[in-house]
């Protein structure tokens, strides 16, 4: 992993605290050297995670809302792990495969300005 795929508040593995979520701090030790990068690795993204995160199984796709201001607007994933919009337009696969739950939040940071919170 590079220290670039995570942003404060991505959900992580830590080899020694586990589950959790990089806060500001955690950059600073890795800045400093007290911590490695290698301590750090993603969780790979499943099912129940992206329900956790509140989306919806419909016909095999996981549909969450974007709550962006535009009207309609969903991210759908397919059951490949691809991110696909849809909006009054029609629907639009775009980007690489979701493999690690921090890529998930971090696009859903990028679609929307908001962070995507745990629900359950």
């Amino acid at each position: 992993m590079d220290i670039r795929d995570f942003r404060c508040c991505s959900y992580v593995q830590h080899c020694i605290d586990g589950l959790t979520r990089i806060e500001l701090g955690d950059f600073e030790l890795i800045h400093d050297g007290s911590r490695s990068i290698s301590e750090y690795s993603g969780i790979p993204i499943t099912k129940e995670w992206i329900e956790r995160f509140g989306f919806r199984e419909s016909n095999s796709i996981c549909v969450g809302n974007l709550e962006n201001g535009y009207e309609n607007e969903e991210l759908l994933i397919d059951s490949s792990l691809y991110p696909i919009i849809s909006t009054n337009d029609g629907c639009f696969r775009f980007g690489n495969k979701i493999e690690f739950v921090h890529q998930l939040q971090n696009l859903y940071y990028i679609l929307t300005g908001k962070e995507l919170e745990l629900k359950n």
